[in-house]
C-alpha cells in the first residue's frame, strides 16, 4: 500500500503535457492535462479560421468596391474639406470675423479697402481696429511697439483668407486678386550655413526679386537692420525704388530714419507713389507718459522711443538715463513722433 501511494504523485505527473503558448514555445514549469491541450488546439484551429473567413469577406468587399474607388476618394476628400470649412465658420462667427468682398478678375484697380481689420490672435473686443485704403507704396515709420507688425501681419492675413474664399478678422474688406503674398520679418543668423542675420535678410530680398510682381502683396518689415544704419538706410531706399518701378504694393516698415535724408538728397530717385505712414502715439511732454493707440496715421516718425522700449523692458535705470544723456549730449534728444 505504501509503495502504490508513493507511486501516484509521479503516475499524475506522467498524464499531464508540457504547456506551451500560442506560438508554440513550451512554458517551463507549467503543464496542462490532454484534454486541455486538445481543447487549446481546437480553439487555435477555430481562431485562424475566423481570421481567414474574415481575410475573405474583406477581399470580397474590396473586389466589389474597387471599380468605385476613385468616387470613394473624392468623397472623403470632400468630406474633409466640408468638416473643415464647417469648423472655420463656426469659429469665424463666434470670434465676429466677417466674410470679405473680391474684386472682380478683370478688374485692374489694385487697392485694397478694409474697414475695422484687427490682429487674428486677438479677440474682437480687446484689439484696436484699423480702417484704409491701401494701394502703391507706403513707407511705415513708428515708435517700438506701436503696433506696425500687427497690423503688417493682420493685413496680410485678412487679404490671404479673402483670397481663399474665407472669413477673416475683418468688418468690411473689399480686397484685390493678388498671385502671391511675401512677409519679410526679423531675420536670425544661420551659423550651419555660414549665414548672418544680414545675410538672411538679403537672401529674402532675393527671393522678393525673383517670386514677386505687380499682382503680389508684399509686407517687408525691419529690413536692413543687420547692418550699419548708413548701408542698410541706402538699400532700403534702393528697394523702395525697385518696388515703385515695378508698380508693386508693399508696406515697408522702418525704424531707419536715415532714410528719410537719402529720400530727400539730390540723388534720391523720383518716387511720387510713395506715401508716408505711421501709428498714432501720444507722448505726455511734462510727464513722459507714452501712450499707444496701434491707429494708422498719415505722416512720418523721427522718434522710435527706444528708451521706453528699454525701461518697459526692465532695463536698469541707470543704463537708460545715461542712453539719454548721450542722446542729448550728441543733439539727437527723444521727441514726439511727428505727424
Amino acid at each position: 500500500d505504501a509503495a502504490s501511494a508513493s507511486d501516484a504523485p509521479a503516475a499524475s505527473t506522467s498524464a499531464l503535457l508540457p504547456a506551451t503558448d500560442r506560438f508554440g514555445k513550451r512554458l517551463e514549469g507549467r503543464h496542462v492535462s490532454a484534454r486541455m491541450s486538445e481543447a487549446r488546439l481546437r480553439y487555435l484551429a477555430a481562431c485562424a479560421g475566423v481570421e481567414e473567413a474574415a481575410r475573405r469577406e474583406m477581399q470580397a468587399l474590396c473586389d466589389t468596391l474597387s471599380e468605385s474607388l476613385p468616387l470613394l476618394a473624392a468623397a472623403a476628400h470632400w468630406a474633409l474639406l466640408y468638416s473643415t470649412l464647417s469648423a472655420h465658420v463656426g469659429a469665424s462667427l463666434q470670434k465676429g470675423w466677417t466674410l470679405p468682398r473680391l474684386r472682380e478678375v478683370e478688374d485692374g484697380e489694385r487697392a485694397l479697402r478694409v474697414e475695422g481689420v484687427w490682429p487674428y490672435w486677438l479677440s474682437a473686443d480687446g484689439a484696436a481696429r484699423n480702417s484704409f485704403e491701401w494701394r502703391g507704396l507706403w513707407l511705415l515709420t513708428a515708435p517700438n511697439m506701436a503696433g506696425k507688425s500687427s497690423l503688417m501681419r493682420g493685413t496680410l492675413a485678412a487679404a490671404l483668407l479673402a483670397n481663399a474664399g474665407l472669413y477673416a478678422p475683418v468688418d468690411d474688406a473689399l480686397v484685390p486678386r493678388y498671385d502671391g503674398y511675401f512677409l519679410r520679418t526679423a531675420s536670425y543668423d544661420v551659423p550651419s550655413e555660414g549665414r548672418s542675420s544680414f545675410a538672411q535678410e538679403m537672401d529674402d530680398v532675393a527671393v522678393l526679386a525673383a517670386e514677386c510682381g505687380a499682382r503680389s502683396l508684399v509686407m517687408l518689415d525691419e529690413l536692413g537692420r543687420g547692418t550699419s544704419a548708413r548701408e542698410g538706410s541706402a538699400l532700403g531706399v534702393s528697394l523702395l525704388a525697385w518696388l515703385h518701378e515695378r508698380r508693386m504694393s508693399a508696406i515697408f516698415a522702418t525704424h531707419l530714419h536715415e532714410m528719410e535724408a537719402l529720400l530727400s538728397s539730390p540723388a534720391a530717385p523720383s518716387l511720387p507713389g510713395l506715401a508716408r505712414k505711421t501709428m498714432d502715439v501720444s507722448v505726455d511732454d511734462a510727464t513722459g507718459k507714452v501712450e499707444f493707440h496701434f491707429t494708422l496715421a498719415d505722416g512720418v516718425c523721427t522718434d522710435s522711443l527706444a528708451l521706453h522700449a528699454a525701461r518697459v523692458a526692465g532695463v536698469p535705470d541707470a543704463i537708460v538715463s545715461r542712453a539719454a544723456a548721450l542722446l542729448a549730449a550728441g543733439g539727437a534728444a527723444p521727441s514726439r513722433p511727428a505727424a
